[in-house]
């Protein structure tokens, strides 16, 4: 994935025991994602950000393993603020990213802003 100023490089081996201290099993990652599967992406234009929904109605996952895992959003917070905590991986199904039409206003904005860190 890359973005203007923003890049995400990732290597997972798909299986392994489940590892996770949020959630307790490979299912209630996959519930917790499935039911909150909204996410806040840079606009194309560079002015703010858009909502996006996965979506699919074949809503399957597994879990993986990190072999390596870089991010220049994460690297660029300060030490501490945010850890990884598992990988679920989703492949062989169809999917597409809904973009609903709505403007984030500033309260959801910093919502966004702190669950991500958080």
């Amino acid at each position: 994935m890359s973005a203007p100023g923003t890049r995400v490089s990732v290597d997972v081996q798909l299986g392994g025991p489940w590892r996770s201290t949020l959630f307790p099993t490979v299912e209630a990652a996959s519930a917790f994602h499935e039911h909150g599967a909204v996410g806040w992406s840079p606009r194309r234009d560079g002015k703010g950000v858009e909502p996006l929904e996965l979506t699919s109605e074949e809503w399957a996952v597994e879990p993986g393993q990190v072999i390596s895992l870089k991010s220049s959003f994460f690297d660029a917070l300060p030490e501490g603020a945010a850890s990884f905590d598992s990988v679920v991986v989703m492949r062989d199904i169809p999917f597409f990213w809904d973009t609903r039409h709505i403007e984030p206003d500033s309260a959801s904005r910093q919502q966004v802003a702190s669950s991500a860190i958080s």
